[in-house]
């Protein structure tokens, strides 16, 4: 099982094809596995790299909070890289893979040949409107049934639905 120690952790990688590197990073719920149709079809021509992150087994599943900040995730690919020997490679990554990809990007350009972003959505600049909704879904979700959740966001209504229901 190939296995990359960095940063005081274990992180599980896969390599399929030759050529110019190309890595994936996997959205939240999914791992490695999950970018199986593009390592199919990019293989042909690139050296793919999947891993999963840490807290995704087979890769180390560290206990402290802490260890699982955004950086630390941009971090363990830089690192992830240099254990392959790698000095440039194409990036993606769909939704927080495509977040890790971005600020991988932004915090390691030299490493950085070209950005693939799926998902990852901008940030925010209203930190609070985003704090005060994002805490008014999720108690919506623990008190009321998923399915008037998905009926708002069937209806167009998702950016307002966590107020419209807390403000009742």
């Amino acid at each position: 099982m190939p296995i990359a120690r960095v940063n005081g952790v274990e992180l599980y990688y896969e390599e399929t094809g030759s050529g110019f590197p190309l890595v994936w990073s996997h959205e939240f719920a999914g791992d490695y596995r999950s970018w199986e149709p593009q390592v199919r079809y990019f293989s042909r021509r690139y050296r793919i790299i999947t891993y999963n992150y840490r807290g995704y087994p087979p890769s180390s599943v560290p206990t402290a909070p802490e260890a699982y900040r955004n950086e630390i995730l941009v971090e363990d690919l830089a690192a992830l890289l240099r254990f392959l020997g790698i000095a440039r490679a194409h990036i993606g990554g769909l939704s927080m893979g495509g977040n890790v990809a971005l600020n991988f990007g932004i915090t390691h350009p030299e490493m950085s040949e070209r950005l693939v972003i799926a998902g990852c959505g901008s940030g925010t600049v209203g930190r609070e409107t985003y704090l005060a909704d994002s805490e008014a879904r999720a108690r919506l979700f623990v008190n009321q049934h998923v399915g008037e959740f998905l009926s708002a966001v069937e209806n167009g209504r998702w950016g307002t639905w966590g107020r419209e229901k807390a403000a009742r």
